[in-house]
């Protein structure tokens, strides 16, 4: 494909979070400072020893990053990183943090997660800087103004439309063809196969879709090449179908 796989997953996962947020609302818990502070030296520290494993993982293979990665995942499901995200909103500040956070959650790869790692640590590190936590404690302080402020940002439903409409103007005739070899594998063919539908629940921006695929065995870093190769047998009769009016 022309277009990147791995950046459409993440796209689609960025909208299943979304979705996750929502749903969160209803069990926003009142923050104390204390828990602030906690929740950002605990990413913080996470983050910072991500980077030192990946620089010695040529010299210590069996190091993994389970534990740091489970640090960042609560971080982004703590009040914290609710009312600091929302800290962006407020001031129209564009932020890439979430992306940075949710590429180390999903990359195996230790480049790209010490490269990551360390960008997040910084954009961290700059936020409190700023009276970052002074901002989060006030928002935290009034739960009711969050939750209205959150409510007025864009549904899921918008966000998932908008991410289709933008991968519909990315797609190749070559991805086009793909994406209906996927579609015939699975509706004429009748073939259940989650990393098939791994790849069409991205193309189509449906997060929902996403979950249920990767919950049942779906492979987010499965390839065209992948599919292609595994379905071989089915290609030439695709093609003839598809040549028929």
């Amino acid at each position: 494909m022309i277009i990147s796989f791995a950046a459409l997953v993440l796209s689609t996962l960025i909208a299943l979070y979304n979705i996750e947020l929502q749903k969160s609302f209803q069990k926003f818990e009142h923050g104390s400072k204390e828990k602030t502070k906690q929740d950002l030296l605990e990413v913080l520290a996470s983050l910072r020893l991500i980077v030192a494993k990946a620089s010695i993982g040529n010299f210590c293979k069996n190091l993994d990053f389970k534990e740091e990665k489970n640090a960042v995942q609560r971080f982004l499901q703590s009040n914290t990183w609710t009312a600091m995200e929302n800290s962006f909103c407020i001031s129209k500040k564009d932020s890439l943090l979430l992306q940075r956070l949710l590429i180390i959650l999903n990359s195996e790869d230790r480049s790209d997660l010490a490269a990551f790692a360390a960008i997040s640590e910084k954009d961290l590190h700059d936020f409190i800087a700023k009276d970052g936590i002074v901002t989060i404690n006030k928002l935290k302080e009034n739960y009711s103004n969050l939750l209205i402020s959150l409510s007025g940002s864009k549904s899921t439903d918008e966000i998932t439309k908008a991410l289709y409409e933008t991968v519909e103007k990315m797609l190749t005739d070559g991805d086009k063809n793909f994406r209906s070899f996927l579609y015939y594998l699975r509706d004429e063919q009748n073939i259940s196969d989650p990393d098939v539908d791994v790849f069409i629940a991205t193309l189509a921006g449906d997060a929902l879709a996403l979950e249920n695929a990767i919950k049942v065995g779906g492979n987010i870093n499965v390839t065209t090449g992948d599919i292609y190769k595994k379905y071989d047998c089915y290609l030439k009769e695709f093609e003839i179908n598809k040549k028929q009016p």
